[in-house]
């Protein structure tokens, strides 16, 4: 807006920024076990890692009861049974992402 004279008055300007929304939706998590099969024996450790490019930290659940929150945990069974694994990554703090291993992981 321009006052008398040819001047710029800002004194009710306001700007918006708006910053990618679509970081949350748009960011991929997919889950890598060394596991062949998804198979798992009890008392055997195995490799699991949250593939993705975002992330400022992460929370897995075994299905046992048991969680970490490191990036790329070791598991080990004390039972047997189908366990499903998932992984919570947090992108920032008004977002997070939730995937789930697919199929389950079947221990002996």
């Amino acid at each position: 807006m321009f006052a008398e004279g040819g001047k710029s008055d800002r004194g009710d300007d306001f700007w918006l920024l708006r910053i990618d929304e679509s970081i949350c939706e748009d960011t991929e998590v997919k889950i890598y076990s060394s596991l062949s099969d998804n198979t798992a024996y009890v008392g055997k450790g195995f490799k699991l890692k949250a593939l993705t490019r975002k992330g400022e930290s992460f929370l897995w659940d075994f299905g046992d009861g048991t969680t970490s929150r490191e990036r790329e945990p070791v598991k080990q069974y004390e039972k047997p049974g189908v366990y499903e694994i998932k992984v919570t990554v947090f992108i920032n703090e008004n977002c997070s992402k939730t995937v789930a291993m697919d199929p389950y992981i079947m221990v002996w």
